[in-house]
């Protein structure tokens, strides 16, 4: 399985709905999402997992975060627990 580069297969539009972001912070939570489903493999593929990763990852970036990096480990995390 190769690594995903970038967001575009997975849209964080319907979860974001009541949050504007500019778009360094949407790109930066696409990479996260599409990061954390890579990490996750075949257990992401649930629509309600990839729903509670991008929650997740919007009220990081919410709070400022922008490091996809951070904003991807702050989502599996959250599974993880």
């Amino acid at each position: 399985m190769s690594r995903p580069e970038g967001g575009n297969g997975i849209t964080l539009a319907g979860a974001a709905a009541e949050r504007v972001f500019d778009p360094e912070a949407t790109r930066a939570m696409g990479l996260a999402l599409v990061g954390a489903c890579w990490a996750l493999g075949p257990a992401s593929m649930s629509s309600d997992v990839k729903a509670h990763l991008a929650r997740m990852i919007i009220d990081l970036a919410a709070q400022g975060e922008r490091d996809p990096g951070r904003l991807r480990t702050g989502a599996l995390r959250s599974v993880a627990s």
